[in-house]
């Protein structure tokens, strides 16, 4: 199967990005491996699929590159925002904001939880660009 991605970019962290909001795929710990290997597949530090949600303008499921889902990441949610123009963004650590200003994109990921507390950082920051060509992969089969 042949998918099309977008690859991008946001304060030196790169990602692999696949919308499955009208064609859904399947993703899991080896899959997400195989596609951000630097040397086989795409590369990349994260992968990102974005689904349709009954929440926000869309949900962003994210994998390390070693094939672990994880909850959220500021960066990866800047390049979906300048991607996508959504303003929310249902993730697995909850609701994330954006807005766009010319090629900057701001988002609000909300108060971090630290062990358990609520943390006072600051949650809100900049990003210098996101830039992505389009292009398409060949899906392994399982």
């Amino acid at each position: 199967m042949t998918r099309t991605f977008h690859k991008m970019h946001g304060l030196g962290n790169d990602f692999v990005i696949f919308d499955a909001r009208e064609e859904p795929l399947s993703m899991d710990e080896a899959l997400a491996r195989a596609v951000s290997d630097r040397k086989t597949g795409i590369g990349c530090d994260q992968l990102i699929v974005l689904e349709t949600s009954s929440v926000a303008d869309l949900e962003m499921r994210i994998w390390n590159h070693d094939g672990i889902e994880v909850e959220s990441c500021g960066n990866a949610s800047r390049c979906v925002v300048a991607l996508t123009h959504a303003k929310t963004i249902e993730t697995g650590g909850g609701l994330v904001t954006g807005e766009e200003d010319g090629s900057d994109v701001e988002v609000s990921l909300g108060e971090p939880a630290l062990n358990g507390t609520k943390s006072r950082s600051p949650t809100r920051c900049r990003p210098t660009r996101c830039r992505w060509p389009g292009a398409s992969f060949t899906i392994p089969s399982r």
